[in-house]
């Protein structure tokens, strides 16, 4: 609501790491937190906490140094070039963004570098190696398309609002969900009638989110079962791995089929 179109012009977006990650449903787990990672967590914060800015001549406080080894600078030179190219193909907001990013790979090399110092996985604090750059550099890549990301949602009509949100929904479910699924678990709108879920999953392959395919049940019998499938959505080898043992065809139907369906779902 706070970033408008005006804050994304003038630059000020491109000075945050913008995040939305998907909703996922709230499940009750009995999974309890190692109390030896709690304490090393602890530990890890309190050396971090300790640490101390260098003293000048005067004893004022001033900046460390911390540097990049060998290894740890040559990744760094590959990903600036990379991303300057990226960057020269962009314009407006995007290109703005992509300007703050080259530098928040560094950042964030530091980051994990000291933490990772901190658990005592490295043994100097002060020399970045490989692995902290480039996983650093790996976090830069994910920020970049959570930026796109979000970027477009800045631009959305309410109709790809809807087609996202219910992608995202879909692709929290493994990247399947039939209209009685979405009837029955999905938001409030879509409760009780499978004609408007039917509806919206159509919307969804129209604008190329999805596609229909066909449960026909192997060799068991039984009416067909239409499923709605992410393009591109969810995990890719679980997707089709359950559609396989689902016994799913090639997308195909007709109008006529998706109303029978829908009677019958209901």
């Amino acid at each position: 609501d706070s970033l408008t179109s005006e804050y994304i012009q003038d630059g000020l977006a491109a000075r945050f790491l913008l995040v939305i990650p998907p909703k996922t449903p709230k499940c009750w787990a009995d999974d309890e937190m190692d109390e030896q990672l709690m304490v090393a967590v602890a530990g890890l914060y309190r050396r971090l906490h300790a640490l101390e800015p260098d003293r000048n001549g005067k004893g004022e406080p001033i900046p460390r140094t911390v540097e990049l080894d060998e290894r740890a600078l040559s990744a760094f030179k590959a990903f600036v070039n990379e991303h300057g190219e990226e960057q020269a193909e962009l314009t407006g907001p995007l290109a703005a963004a992509w300007a703050k990013l080259e530098a928040y790979a560094a950042r964030l090399a530091l980051v994990i570098h000291l933490a990772r110092w901190a658990a005592g996985e490295v043994d100097q604090g002060d020399l970045i190696d490989e692995t902290s750059m480039r996983n650093g550099i790996e976090l830069v890549t994910w920020f970049k398309n959570e930026t796109q990301r979000v970027y477009g949602m800045f631009s959305e009509t309410e109709a790809q609002r809807e087609n996202r949100e219910l992608a995202e929904y879909i692709q929290g479910r493994g990247g399947l969900v039939t209209a009685r699924e979405l009837m029955r678990r999905g938001k409030r709108k879509y409760r009780g009638s499978c004609e408007i879920a039917e509806r919206a999953l159509r919307q969804l392959v129209s604008a190329g989110y999805a596609e229909k395919v066909i449960d026909n049940h192997g060799r068991k019998g039984g009416r067909p079962v239409e499923i709605y499938r992410l393009i591109d959505g969810g995990d890719g080898d679980t997707t089709e791995k359950t559609l396989r043992n689902l016994g799913v065809v090639s997308p195909e139907g007709s109008e006529n089929q998706d109303e029978e369906q829908c009677q019958w779902e209901g």
